[in-house]
């Protein structure tokens, strides 16, 4: 852990493989773009799913690594900022992965419905 984002996720709990995902950022801008300028209807948290999806099952990128690259795309498109969206880099950050409810991600994604913070304060204290 020697580069600064590798540090400051340590610090988060985020997981590191290899950099924020460029691919996802480009992509959400662009989606931006497209539904302001052409008026398209896009679900920008659909499209963020759907990223995180690919990358995850793909092994290219981890869910931090993901959710950086596209909190950075939805800061860099003016008005673009929808605070559902938004991505809190800390020990709560898969509680709120929209479009998924919370009730969702338990029923689905989390394991024995625990998030991993959950799991982990779960742990006896060692020291």
């Amino acid at each position: 852990m020697n580069t600064g984002l590798q540090e400051a996720s340590e610090d988060t709990g985020g997981l590191v493989l290899t950099g924020t995902a460029g691919s996802t950022y480009r992509f959400l801008v662009h989606a931006a773009r497209m539904r302001d300028q052409w008026g398209i209807d896009l679900d920008l948290g659909l499209i963020r799913a759907g990223m995180i999806a690919m990358s995850l099952s793909a092994g290219h990128h981890s869910f931090h690594e993901v959710m950086r690259g596209a909190q950075l795309a939805l800061d860099s498109v003016p008005g673009c900022h929808d605070p559902a969206l938004g991505y809190q880099d800390n020990w709560g950050r898969y509680w709120n992965v929209y479009p998924l409810t919370e009730q969702e991600l338990r029923d689905r994604v989390a394991g024995d419905g625990l998030f991993p913070d959950e799991h982990a304060r779960a742990l006896p204290d060692v020291t």
